[in-house]
């Protein structure tokens, strides 16, 4: 919880290179959403992307962006 009493609520993205297992994608996952549990917080969304390098403005692709917000 914040603050204010309300629950924390978030989206879990990363980016997943040609290295990264299936495996290691999901153990990744699982620690982030271990430490926003470990907060008070609740996963809305998990996704990822296929991308070798983070944007440096958005650390998704623009296009993956406008799906998570739509």
């Amino acid at each position: 919880m914040d603050e204010k009493g309300e629950e924390l609520r978030a989206f879990l993205v990363d980016i997943v290179n040609k290295d990264i297992t299936p495996e290691l994608l999901e153990d990744r996952m699982i620690e982030l959403e271990n430490l926003l549990n470990t907060y008070g917080g609740l996963v809305l969304l998990r996704k990822f992307q296929k991308k070798d390098t983070p944007d440096y403005r958005t650390y998704i692709g623009k296009g993956k962006l406008e799906e998570i917000m739509a």
